[in-house]
């Protein structure tokens, strides 16, 4: 009986990591979308514009546009 017992703990256990494991890879893949979404791709814009002043386009004006934080 203890054994029996002991064998489903283990694949109790099992499981129960295994949901942990596919939560945290969830979690660490919709963090990285919303960074990307938030913080990186409104920044994409500003810096096409830069590299157009930095190939030497000197009379390309580059405004600054958004929240100021």
């Amino acid at each position: 009986m203890g054994r029996r017992r002991l064998n489903g703990a283990e694949t109790t256990l099992a499981v129960v990591f295994s949901v942990v494991r596919g939560r945290l890879v969830l979690s660490v893949i919709l963090f990285a979308v919303g960074l990307r979404a938030a913080a990186i791709r409104p920044l994409h814009p500003a810096r096409r514009r830069g590299r157009q002043v930095a190939d030497g386009d000197f009379g390309h004006e580059v405004s600054l546009a958004g929240p100021r934080k």
